[in-house]
């Protein structure tokens, strides 16, 4: 089935379901971006079925009441608390690296299905879009509620293979104010692709630049603008971590001594692996892939590698050293989050948990490290940092229950509304091994999402948890009916992934017993059709004056990323969600007043 069609028939089963549907607000103005601020006015998709995509119509707000009815009256009443954006599951790629597995993808139905994606060489340019679409979108005032934007959170996969200049590139492209460089190696692409992806079918892309290849422009220094208000402020931005940025290809765990040291070396090295005999392919298809040993055995086969030009920044970052990296910033706040209230850790440097909390106003935000020590790709919580919630939970509720069930009064805590973010949902949170060595990072008991959920249904103030990972729009809810509580949970689609949207969300006082939870998807600000758009006459950065030895337009790139993105032979409509998954109000009751009916 076509996207036009999917979204037309959706959207018209919802509205005769009665399911809430409501329109939002006058149009963007033009000037803030050809199709709307966000997906409410306009969203990008293959109108008329040519392969190219366009200016589509909006989608409207469907309002959740599955907690609580609404009121006629709360707009008029309603207060703004917070407003802030997810962008989840960047996976800014060197796409040269020699530890790419892009050969894995022809297993078909296989844990790495993603190890290699036509439009990879883009990626960075797409961020770059995504975050001049948030910029446009806070200079405009929230969608819902007109108000400022506090901050950002992205939330894992930001790096796609735990290089430091893949960590690096998502640093710099969110801080702003500077080039970045997404090459690697020599000057130039030098990965699996012999041919520019050609995006649609019918109508393929021609390289804007005679006689250069669209992979090698890709590879050249663009300007990135950063995460800034319209007077020019800071945005701030806080960091979590997710299995790409701690694994290798997201899958293979970090724990064995003897892979630790082949690995470490073998990134940084001159030989890659671009394909496979037939019966290479065979055995990595049959679980060879997540094996350590399978890979080492690759990598020392005659004939299997080609070389490639060495890079010492592809050089492979511990825990710690992924932590620390995010103190070299021009961004806010420093250390973006990892230089507040972290967690406890009482193990070595190289396996330091990365979770922490911060107040905002009413609220306590905690972002989890939920990256597990085990094999593969999904995630757990170790006991160490589960006891650690549970202590940040109990700090900021004057009420709770216990595990029996008993009502707990907690007279010295403060009240505040909790919002838990992480990268992987409850729906991923079932990793319980094996262990590939001996991770002194992660000690005790496993906690899965059975177990994240009852901790959090103790507590009536946990409100919201944002996360990432399946690359998909979609809310669950959570609720204890015994005990009166609940909390939604709001998982965002990936950048790196179709359909490449980023959200905002907007939390207000209805000042009627209930609050409201806005979540509205948007689109990277570049126009859908690269061919639209003048390499030189539409270019809106000039980075030859900049620093730079030639001029590039981003916005051209990551529109023909995105372009690629929809024709990728791997990737699923289904992950835009149902109406109800995308452009939400999502009512719940307010577990105690909120002391100030003003924002904070």
């Amino acid at each position: 089935m076509d996207l036009a069609r999917f979204l037309t028939i959706t959207t018209c089963l919802a509205a005769l379901a009665g399911g809430g549907l409501t329109t939002v607000g006058p149009a963007a103005s033009q000037e803030a971006m050809e199709c709307g601020l966000t997906t409410l006015q306009a969203t990008i998709i293959d109108t008329d079925d040519d392969g190219i995509l366009e200016c589509g119509p909006g989608q409207p707000l469907f309002v959740r009441e599955d907690l609580v009815d609404a009121s006629r009256s709360r707009a008029a009443r309603r207060s703004p608390l917070v407003s802030f954006f997810t962008l989840a599951d960047l996976q800014f790629a060197d796409e040269e690296s020699p530890l790419r597995g892009e050969w894995a993808d022809k297993c078909g139905d296989h844990a790495a299905t993603a190890a290699f994606r036509p439009h990879e060489t883009m990626v960075g340019q797409m961020l770059n879009a995504h975050v001049q679409a948030a910029n446009r979108i806070a200079a405009s005032g929230s969608p819902i509620l007109d108000a400022p934007f506090d901050f950002s959170i992205a939330l894992g996969d930001l790096a796609d293979n735990q290089h430091y200049n893949e960590t690096r590139f998502f640093i710099d492209v969110l801080d702003g104010e500077k080039l970045v460089d997404p090459d690697s190696g020599a000057d130039g692409y030098d990965g699996v692709q012999s041919a520019d992806p050609e995006g649609s079918p019918e109508h393929p892309l021609i390289s804007p630049v005679q006689g250069e290849r669209i992979l090698d422009l890709a590879n050249e220094p663009f300007w990135a603008p950063g995460l800034r208000n319209a007077d020019g402020s800071l945005i701030p931005w806080y960091s979590l971590m997710g299995n790409h940025d701690m694994k290798v290809q997201g899958t293979v765990a970090d724990d064995n001594p003897q892979w630790r040291a082949f690995v470490r070396a073998y990134a940084v090295g001159g030989l890659k692996v671009m394909d496979l005999a037939p019966d290479k392919q065979q055995e990595a298809c049959q679980g060879g892939f997540t094996d350590p040993e399978f890979w080492m055995e690759l990598a020392a086969s005659p004939g299997t590698t080609q070389p490639v030009p060495a890079d010492p920044d592809r050089r492979l970052l511990d825990r710690a050293d992924w932590i620390q990296e995010h103190f070299t910033t021009t961004g806010i706040p420093i250390g973006h989050g990892f230089g507040g209230r972290r967690c406890p850790s009482d193990s070595p440097p190289q396996f330091a948990r990365a979770c922490y909390s911060w107040n905002h106003g009413p609220f306590r935000f905690i972002g989890l490290d939920t990256n597990a020590a085990e094999g593969l790709e999904e995630g757990n919580i170790d006991e160490a940092q589960f006891e650690w919630l549970e202590d940040e939970l109990t700090s900021v509720s004057r009420t709770y229950y216990d595990e029996a069930g008993n009502r707990v009064e907690n007279p010295g805590a403060t009240n505040k509304l909790v919002v838990i973010a992480a990268h992987h949902p409850n729906v991923s949170l079932h990793n319980t091994g094996p262990r590939t060595g001996s991770d002194p990072g992660t000690r005790g008991q496993i906690y899965t999402a059975e177990d994240l959920e009852e901790l959090l249904l103790r507590f009536p103030n946990v409100i919201l948890q944002v996360d990432g990972h399946t690359h998909r729009n979609k809310i669950w809810l959570h609720r204890n009916d015994e005990r009166g509580t609940a909390y939604w949970e709001v998982n965002t689609s990936a950048v790196a992934d179709y359909p490449t949207q980023s959200r905002t969300i907007e939390i207000a006082d209805n000042r009627d017993g209930t609050l409201s939870i806005f979540a509205v998807t948007f689109d990277a600000a570049s126009p859908p059709n690269p061919r639209e758009i003048g390499w030189t006459v539409d270019d809106m950065t000039r980075e030859s004056t900049l620093g730079g030895v030639r001029d590039v337009n981003e916005d051209w790139l990551a529109s023909a990323g995105r372009e690629v993105q929809f024709h990728d032979p791997q990737q699923d409509f289904g992950k835009l969600g149902e109406p109800e998954d995308r452009n939400v109000e999502l009512l719940i009751r307010a577990p105690f007043k909120i002391r100030s009916g003003k924002r904070p």
